[in-house]
């Protein structure tokens, strides 16, 4: 095996080994409730001025999680998990799920927060029959009304992208000063307002970011390339032969070519 591959394949190694450190991926898919599949429920009224007697209706419809606490302004029902969140070198914090409110009393009730604890911080998110509110840093957008699929990717959980719908929405700050603890958690859960929204899924994880160390891979493989074939001082059309050649003899990246037809 040449050693320019045996480069190559040790920097893709060292890359792809960076890149794995923490991945983990959780799904709910709403066809359960939440805390029978690894989520803390917390739910209750705030007393006073709630009516004490007061209770969520939950269901779960053709695979939908639908969460209703319109009976009750004070009420609160929401699920959180607790754990460590902070993607790796190389690596993404990916956040996706897909929500309807069909229902809002006196402003945002419907939440989902995202929260790190080193250094503190969070991204806290609210949303209407037809508005998404990022709470964090005051700023609504109109989105109409029904269900949207949105998304939050962020490689330093400092810095977020927030997508609606397949598009890019907004791109935005961590607050800085927040709990101390790293969570994930979604539900109504506003004090002196309520909702009835339906939850299609929620999911989250960390996934590698191939893109970073493949590029790097290829520049240093272009780099030695462009050394072994300078050195035979070769015209500029004959050193960039050599390197398409070389390129070619790799089994890291490979050229096919359409056979020839024979008359």
């Amino acid at each position: 095996m040449n050693r320019l591959l045996i480069f190559m394949m040790a920097l893709s190694c060292a890359g792809f080994s960076a890149a794995n450190a923490e991945q983990y991926w959780i799904a709910y898919e709403g066809n359960d409730f939440p805390e029978n599949v690894g989520w803390d429920r917390h739910w209750g009224v705030h007393v006073p001025p709630g009516d004490p007697n007061s209770t969520p209706d939950r269901s779960i419809e053709d695979g939908v999680f639908v969460l209703d606490t319109t009976s009750d302004i004070w009420l609160y029902d929401y699920y959180e998990i607790d754990r460590a969140i902070d993607p790796e070198l190389g690596e993404t914090f990916v956040a996706e799920w897909r929500v309807a409110v069909d229902e809002l009393l006196v402003y945002w009730d419907t939440t989902l927060v995202i929260a790190r604890d080193d250094p503190p911080g969070d991204v806290t998110l609210r949303f209407g029959v037809d508005s998404v509110l990022v709470y964090t840093e005051d700023i609504e957008f109109q989105i109409g009304a029904g269900y949207h699929d949105f998304r939050f990717e962020s490689q330093d959980m400092r810095e977020f992208d927030l997508f609606l719908d397949g598009s890019h929405l907004h791109h935005g700050l961590f607050e800085s000063e927040s709990l101390l603890q790293s969570f994930v958690a979604f539900g109504n859960g506003a004090a002196g307002a309520s909702a009835l929204s339906r939850w299609d899924h929620v999911r989250f994880g960390v996934i590698p970011e191939p893109k970073a160390w493949a590029v790097a891979v290829l520049s240093a493989a272009l780099f030695v390339i462009h050394g072994r074939c300078a050195r035979g001082r070769l015209p500029q059309k004959g050193v960039r032969q050599c390197q398409f050649n070389a390129l070619q003899q790799s089994a890291f990246f490979s050229v096919s070519r359409p056979p020839r037809m024979r008359n």
